[in-house]
């Protein structure tokens, strides 16, 4: 997904269109719509808007009655992009739905 190659070199503006152009495909999947928003918010978030990407990403799963892996490993990786320096509460909040094992990505490495 064209999110997850999203930094402060890459263009956010064709991942949030990417995302935009999914959202009424994915809105018959709850799940894989939660996940894309998830990602949206590590967009924003590795492009330097971290407050705002943090919110996306929490409103996405918030919402969620079950934990579901691809859900927890999307948070995992939205995390994983949050500059160290960053001072809020959304991190945390975020971290209770982020799974705790190795991503896919990371366990071929």
């Amino acid at each position: 997904m064209e999110c997850r190659l999203v930094d402060q070199h890459r263009d956010l503006d064709a991942a949030l269109a990417a995302c935009e152009q999914a959202e009424p495909t994915l809105a018959s999947y709850p799940m894989w719509l939660a996940e894309t928003r998830v990602y949206r918010g590590r967009a924003l978030v590795a492009a330097g808007d971290v407050r705002t990407g943090l919110a996306c990403a929490l409103a996405a799963v918030e919402p969620l009655r079950h934990d579901v892996r691809v859900i927890g490993v999307a948070v995992r990786d939205a995390l994983s992009v949050v500059p160290p320096t960053y001072r809020g509460d959304e991190p945390a909040a975020l971290a209770r739905y982020a799974d705790p094992d190795p991503g896919p990505w990371e366990a071929l490495r």
